[in-house]
């Protein structure tokens, strides 16, 4: 009777709540409008806090086309960077939506949007500086690179074609993303990701138009904007971070760009509220979004997929 009882009572007893999971996804986006459409694009990035392979984080340059339109399909956009895959091997991405072919070893993506992936296995290493480049050659094909500064060893990402029309890069996003869900934003490896010498076609540098810190895990990122540098540190504790600064968006000529407090904006500063996150973390508070497309800028859409396949 009594192993009969102690079975009813674990039988009926409440089950225990899982704590709610979150994606923090992107954490820090700066954004750049270049003055003339441009051919080329290429950033340097370099990881000087390594977060470790568990982790997945993607550090990444989004460039927009000046072919894009504000709907679904209308989109002529990519981006590469380099990941880290939640235990797979380290990587480098260059994709793109809306493309309609691609080279060898690339291949389809689908869900929130469609286009072409080129996903290499890539065993970048922390203190080594990348350097990154999308060319387009022709009319409507971009080549996408890497290249170790410390080797000068490059590595062609992959070849991708975009529909006629859909021109040269004319806005680019610097930003730090973490893909995967994980148990808080403190549960998040630390890490901290270095970006230099954007840079256009011919030598062409970009105006710095805005930098913000979206997503859940937004306000516990301290990002540093400087003239031809970003430095975004994100994953740490909220005391390595209580000092957190972002550099004034928009200095007015003659005037010297003071620090200030990160800020979330809009609905980011209530995770609760954004239950449907978008997977490729660029649906970010409306604020945000909504000051870009009054200034001219477009909002960029991330495909809802596995990040690590694409």
């Amino acid at each position: 009777m009594r192993s009969f009882l102690a079975a009813l009572v674990l039988a009926t007893a409440p089950l225990a709540t899982a704590a709610p999971r979150l994606t923090p996804s992107h954490m820090v986006d700066v954004w750049y409008a270049w003055p003339k459409p441009t051919a080329k694009v290429a950033v340097t990035m370099e990881v000087t806090i390594d977060p470790g392979l568990a982790s997945s984080y993607y550090w990444s340059h989004f460039f927009v086309l000046e072919g894009t339109r504000d709907g679904e399909g209308t989109e002529r956009q990519a981006y590469m960077g380099l990941q880290t895959s939640g235990g797979a091997e380290r990587a480098v991405i260059f994709s793109a939506w809306n493309a309609i072919e691609a080279g060898r070893g690339c291949e389809t993506f689908g869900g929130e949007g469609v286009g072409y992936k080129c996903h290499r296995a890539y065993a970048w290493k922390a203190g080594h500086a990348y350097r990154f480049e999308a060319t387009a050659i022709g009319n409507d094909w971009w080549r996408g690179t890497v290249t170790d500064a410390t080797t000068g060893a490059a590595t062609v990402i992959g070849l991708l074609r975009m529909p006629a029309g859909a021109g040269r890069a004319v806005t680019s996003v610097l930003f730090d993303e973490y893909y995967r869900e994980v148990e808080s934003c403190t549960a998040m490896a630390p890490a901290s990701i270095t970006f230099t010498g954007l840079s256009g076609a011919d030598g062409m540098t970009p105006q710095h138009t805005g930098t913000i810190t979206p997503g859940p895990c937004g306000a516990l990122s301290k990002v540093a904007v400087q003239e031809d540098r970003v430095v975004a540190t994100t994953g740490a504790t909220q005391a390595d971070l209580v000092d957190a600064r972002v550099l004034d968006p928009v200095p007015r000529a003659g005037v010297a760009r003071e620090p200030r407090p990160a800020r979330v904006h809009g609905d980011d500063a209530d995770p609760g509220a954004r239950s449907a996150r978008d997977a490729g973390g660029t649906r970010c508070a409306r604020s945000g979004r909504d000051r870009y497309r009054q200034d001219g800028g477009v909002w960029p859409r991330a495909a809802r997929a596995d990040h690590a396949a694409r």
